[in-house]
């Protein structure tokens, strides 16, 4: 007689596990999505100059910043916030204009800035 072998007795993983397994995956992926979100959030917040006060006491010229700083080819000049206009450079043209809400068509509006005299001589 041949001595018998034991059998590698197989471990059976059953649906409690998978079912902890995939929620605990989801919840690390959901984590990370927040963390990026919230990253992405307080460094264009930093760039654009936006605090949550200045959307709660002045959102049309909180708006007009945060439309300004996402096109990065456009430079603040000056800024107005009692008529909530931002006087922004184009960096590849050189040209100014002025960017405001229209309340009528409550959307943005770009008014072209004429140069004086005096800035067209230099």
């Amino acid at each position: 007689m041949s001595p018998v072998e034991p059998q590698a007795v197989s471990k059976k993983r059953g649906p409690l596990f998978w079912i902890l397994g995939c929620a605990g995956v989801a919840l690390i992926l959901l984590l990370m999505l927040v963390g990026v979100l919230f990253y992405g959030f307080r460094s264009f917040q930093q760039r654009s100059g936006v605090d949550a006060q200045m959307l709660r006491e002045n959102p049309n010229f909180a708006i007009v910043k945060i439309g300004v700083a996402a096109n990065p080819d456009f430079e603040i000049v000056s800024e107005n916030p009692e008529a909530a206009e931002v006087r922004v450079r184009s960096k590849s043209t050189g040209k100014q204009f002025i960017q405001r809400i229209d309340r009528n068509t409550k959307g943005f509006v770009s008014i072209p800035v004429e140069e004086s005299s005096k800035e067209k001589a230099k």
